[in-house]
């Protein structure tokens, strides 16, 4: 996305992302959703718990998270 950002500027793009469920086909905003499986992929939805994988992914570009 860094790359994406530099590259566009200004414009709006869209974008995807893939978020991957548990290996009992849950994923992270579903009830019962291992939590072992969380920190293994960076969740960039609103409202999704930051964890070491948010901060490392925007701290390569010098932005800082509020949460």
């Amino acid at each position: 996305m860094l790359r994406s950002n530099w590259f566009y500027g200004d414009l709006h793009f869209p974008v995807l992302q893939c978020i991957c469920p548990d290996f009992e086909n849950r994923f992270p905003w579903e009830p019962d959703f291992d939590p072992n499986w969380r920190p293994r992929q960076a969740l960039l939805y609103a409202g999704a718990e930051r964890t070491e994988a948010e901060k490392k992914l925007w701290n390569v570009s010098g932005f800082t998270l509020a949460n």
